[in-house]
C-alpha cells in the first residue's frame, strides 16, 4: 500500500501493513492508526501521521516531572514519575549509553549533543560516564530545566538552526532518541559530520556515507544484493530517488561538493582533485556514463586514469578507486 507521508528514513512511499486500526489504550489518544513498515528499508511509521499538536500526549509523565506542576498532573503523579524513572528508565538509559560508547568507540571524555533532549534524562547517563554533554530541544521549558537544574549546556532551536549554532567538528557524538518520528521533513539541511563524528538514531550508529541511486533502471536492496554485499547493505543507508538532479541540488545546498567521473573530463584526474571536504561522488553506467543533465549538476568532473587496452571500469570498481583516493588524501592531511 501507499501512504501520503513518506518513510522518514529513506523517503519511499510503499508500505506493508503490520497492524491495522490500532487504538491507543495507554494514553487514550482518540482515533485509530495503522502501523506501516517501509518496503524499502524496513522502518516503521504510523498512518495517519500524527500532527505535532498530538505529540505531547504520546509521552508518559516521566518526561515532564520536575517541570511545571500542572504539566505533570500534580505532586503525587510527579512522585510516581520519579519512582518510575529510577526503577525502570534509568537502568535502561545507563545500559544504552554504555552500549553506544562501546559501538562507536568515541572518546569517553569527548563532546556529545542529544537532539531532542527533553528533560535531559538520557544525557545524564552519558555525563556519568565522563562525556561533556550538551542538549538541544525545540521546546523552551525543558531546555531551561536542563540548563538551570542539571547544569548542562542546552539550546532551544529546531533542526535547521542546529548547524548555525555550532562549528563543524564540535561534537564527537550526536544522538537523537525518539526524535526522527516527530520531524515533518527529515531533509532539513545540516552540516556534513566531521571525520570524527558519529550519529546515533534510535540507539544505532548511522554511517557517515550513503548510497543514493535513481529509481529508474536501478535495482533496490534485494536478497541477492544483501548476500553479495557481505553485510554492508545492512549498515550503509540506501535511498533511491525519483529526481536525481533535484537531489543533487539539495546535497549541494547542504554543503557537499559533487565530483563526477566522466570520460569528458580530460583536464584533471581523480588524483588531482581535493577530496578532503564534504563530498558526494557521482558515477554513471559502464558504457554510456552519466547523463548530460547529471554531469551539469556536478561541481567538478574528473577521469580515472586507465592503463592498457581497458577503456572503463564497472561502477563498483570505479567507486572503490575514488573512495580509496578520498580516504588516502584525508589520512595524509591528518598526519
Amino acid at each position: 500500500m501507499r501512504d501520503d507521508h513518506p518513510c522518514l528514513y529513506c523517503g519511499h512511499r510503499a508500505f506493508n501493513i503490520l497492524h491495522a486500526g490500532i487504538e491507543d489504550r495507554l494514553r487514550f489518544i482518540p482515533g485509530k492508526r495503522d502501523w506501516l513498515v517501509c518496503k524499502n528499508c524496513g522502518s516503521g511509521i504510523l498512518s495517519p501521521f500524527p500532527d505535532i499538536s498530538e505529540i505531547p500526549g504520546f509521552y508518559p509523565p516521566v518526561y515532564t516531572f520536575g517541570l511545571k506542576q500542572d504539566q505533570a498532573g500534580g505532586t503525587l503523579q510527579r512522585i510516581l514519575a520519579q519512582l518510575e524513572f529510577q526503577a525502570f528508565y534509568r537502568p535502561q538509559y545507563e545500559a544504552q549509553a554504555q552500549r553506544i560508547l562501546r559501538l562507536t568507540r568515541v572518546p569517553k571524555d569527548g563532546n556529545m549533543i542529544d537532539i531532542g533532549c527533553g528533560r535531559g534524562l538520557r544525557i545524564l547517563s552519558f555525563r556519568r560516564l565522563g562525556m561533556n554533554v550538551h542538549g538541544m530541544d525545540l521546546i523552551p521549558e525543558p531546555v531551561e530545566y536542563v540548563k538551570k537544574e542539571l547544569g548542562i549546556p542546552a539550546i532551544c532551536t529546531d533542526m535547521a538552526g542546529l548547524p548555525r549554532a555550532f562549528e563543524p567538528g564540535t561534537f564527537d557524538l550526536v544522538t537523537a532518541f525518539q526524535v526522527i518520528e516527530h520531524v515533518p521533513d527529515v531533509n532539513v539541511s545540516s552540516r556534513e559530520p566531521s571525520e570524527t563524528q558519529t550519529s546515533i538514531v534510535n540507539d544505532e550508529p548511522v554511517a557517515r556515507s550513503m548510497l543514493v541511486p535513481p529509481k529508474d533502471k536501478a535495482v533496490g536492496i534485494t536478497e541477492t544484493v544483501r548476500r553479495v554485499s557481505v553485510g554492508a547493505a545492512d549498515h550503509v543507508p540506501f535511498a533511491q530517488v525519483t529526481n536525481l538532479a533535484r537531489t543533487m541540488e539539495k546535497l549541494k545546498a547542504a554543503g557537499l561538493w559533487l565530483v563526477g567521473t566522466s570520460d569528458h573530463a580530460k583536464s584533471k584526474s581523480i588524483y588531482e582533485l581535493d577530496l578532503k571536504g564534504p563530498l558526494g561522488l557521482v558515477l554513471g553506467a559502464e558504457e554510456k556514463g552519466m547523463r548530460r543533465l547529471t554531469e551539469e549538476h556536478c561541481d567538478f568532473l574528473a577521469f580515472i586514469p586507465m592503463a592498457g587496452k581497458v577503456e572503463c571500469l564497472n561502477v563498483s570498481v570505479a567507486t572503490g578507486v575514488c573512495l580509496f583516493e578520498a580516504v588516502r588524501q584525508r589520512r595524509v592531511a591528518s598526519e
